[in-house]
Protein backbone atom coordinates (compact mmCIF):
# COMPACT_ATOMS: atom_id res chain seq x y z
CA UNK A 1 0.00 0.00 0.00
CA UNK A 2 1.09 3.60 -0.77
CA UNK A 3 0.45 6.52 1.37
CA UNK A 4 -2.62 7.49 -0.73
CA UNK A 5 -3.97 4.41 -0.34
CA UNK A 6 -3.57 4.67 3.68
CA UNK A 7 -5.47 7.70 3.48
CA UNK A 8 -8.14 6.60 1.51
CA UNK A 9 -7.31 9.44 -1.43
CA UNK A 10 -7.05 8.41 -5.05
CA UNK A 11 -3.76 9.45 -7.52
CA UNK A 12 -5.30 13.32 -7.45
CA UNK A 13 -5.98 13.18 -3.75
CA UNK A 14 -9.87 12.80 -3.82
CA UNK A 15 -11.63 11.24 -1.41
CA UNK A 16 -14.19 8.90 -1.96
CA UNK A 17 -17.14 11.38 -1.32
CA UNK A 18 -15.36 13.28 -4.34
CA UNK A 19 -13.81 16.15 -1.65
CA UNK A 20 -10.32 17.06 -2.10
CA UNK A 21 -7.84 16.23 0.27
CA UNK A 22 -4.95 18.75 1.27
CA UNK A 23 -1.23 17.98 1.08
CA UNK A 24 -1.60 18.56 5.04
CA UNK A 25 -4.41 16.42 5.65
CA UNK A 26 -2.76 13.85 3.97
CA UNK A 27 0.50 14.20 5.72
CA UNK A 28 -1.53 14.77 9.16
CA UNK A 29 -2.92 11.58 9.29
CA UNK A 30 0.30 9.70 8.50
CA UNK A 31 2.00 11.29 11.02
CA UNK A 32 -1.09 10.37 13.26
CA UNK A 33 -0.77 6.79 12.33
CA UNK A 34 2.80 6.23 12.81
CA UNK A 35 2.77 8.67 16.12
CA UNK A 36 4.01 12.11 16.67
CA UNK A 37 6.42 11.35 19.36
CA UNK A 38 7.83 8.35 17.03
CA UNK A 39 7.91 10.99 14.44
CA UNK A 40 9.94 13.33 17.20
CA UNK A 41 12.62 11.22 17.05
CA UNK A 42 13.31 11.32 13.46
CA UNK A 43 13.98 15.19 13.02
CA UNK A 44 17.13 16.36 11.70
CA UNK A 45 17.25 19.28 14.00
CA UNK A 46 16.42 20.52 17.19
CA UNK A 47 12.67 21.85 17.94
CA UNK A 48 14.09 25.54 18.90
CA UNK A 49 15.77 24.93 15.24
CA UNK A 50 12.34 23.92 13.42
CA UNK A 51 10.56 26.65 15.77
CA UNK A 52 12.91 29.49 14.18
CA UNK A 53 12.70 27.86 10.66
CA UNK A 54 9.16 27.98 10.54
CA UNK A 55 9.20 31.57 11.35
CA UNK A 56 11.22 31.74 7.91
CA UNK A 57 9.58 29.49 6.09
CA UNK A 58 6.28 27.62 6.32
CA UNK A 59 7.99 25.03 3.65
CA UNK A 60 11.14 24.55 6.60
CA UNK A 61 13.28 24.94 2.78
CA UNK A 62 15.52 26.75 5.47
CA UNK A 63 16.93 23.36 6.71
CA UNK A 64 18.99 21.87 4.14
CA UNK A 65 17.33 19.22 2.26
CA UNK A 66 19.64 16.76 2.49
CA UNK A 67 19.44 16.83 5.96
CA UNK A 68 15.56 15.66 5.66
CA UNK A 69 16.86 13.00 3.25
CA UNK A 70 19.16 11.46 5.30
CA UNK A 71 15.99 10.49 7.48
CA UNK A 72 14.54 8.26 4.99
CA UNK A 73 16.64 4.87 5.14
CA UNK A 74 16.39 5.03 9.39
CA UNK A 75 12.60 6.33 9.53
CA UNK A 76 11.44 3.87 6.54
CA UNK A 77 10.47 0.98 8.95
CA UNK A 78 8.08 2.87 10.57
CA UNK A 79 5.79 3.54 7.87
CA UNK A 80 5.20 -0.63 8.01
CA UNK A 81 3.36 0.20 11.24
CA UNK A 82 0.65 1.65 8.95
CA UNK A 83 0.55 -0.73 6.19
CA UNK A 84 2.91 1.21 4.01
CA UNK A 85 5.41 -0.36 2.32
CA UNK A 86 5.56 1.58 -0.91
CA UNK A 87 7.61 4.75 -0.32
CA UNK A 88 9.31 7.89 -1.81
CA UNK A 89 11.74 9.61 -0.60
CA UNK A 90 9.33 13.34 -1.22
CA UNK A 91 6.77 11.10 1.04
CA UNK A 92 9.35 10.77 4.35
CA UNK A 93 10.12 14.08 3.71
CA UNK A 94 6.40 15.40 3.48
CA UNK A 95 5.94 13.28 6.25
CA UNK A 96 8.84 14.41 8.80
CA UNK A 97 8.29 18.19 8.16
CA UNK A 98 4.44 17.48 9.00
CA UNK A 99 5.34 16.03 11.71
CA UNK A 100 7.88 18.73 12.82
CA UNK A 101 5.07 21.60 11.86
CA UNK A 102 2.77 19.75 14.66
CA UNK A 103 5.94 19.72 17.35
CA UNK A 104 6.41 23.14 16.86
CA UNK A 105 2.96 23.44 17.01
CA UNK A 106 2.29 21.40 20.45
CA UNK A 107 5.77 22.89 22.15
CA UNK A 108 4.97 26.11 21.29
CA UNK A 109 1.35 26.99 20.87
CA UNK A 110 1.83 31.02 21.70
CA UNK A 111 4.10 30.30 18.34
CA UNK A 112 2.19 28.16 16.15
CA UNK A 113 -0.92 30.78 16.62
CA UNK A 114 0.86 33.88 15.42
CA UNK A 115 1.98 31.99 12.86
CA UNK A 116 -1.23 31.15 11.99
CA UNK A 117 -2.27 34.91 12.19
CA UNK A 118 0.65 36.01 9.87
CA UNK A 119 -0.71 33.59 7.48
CA UNK A 120 -4.75 34.58 7.73
CA UNK A 121 -3.94 38.13 6.79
Amino acid sequence: MNIKEFAGINSVYEKPNGEKMTHEELYTKVVNGIGLDTCATFMPVSIEELRDALEEDPHLNTISIKKWDDMHNIFRPYFHRIGVNTLSLSNTVCTLKQAARMLVAREYPETSAGEKEKTAV
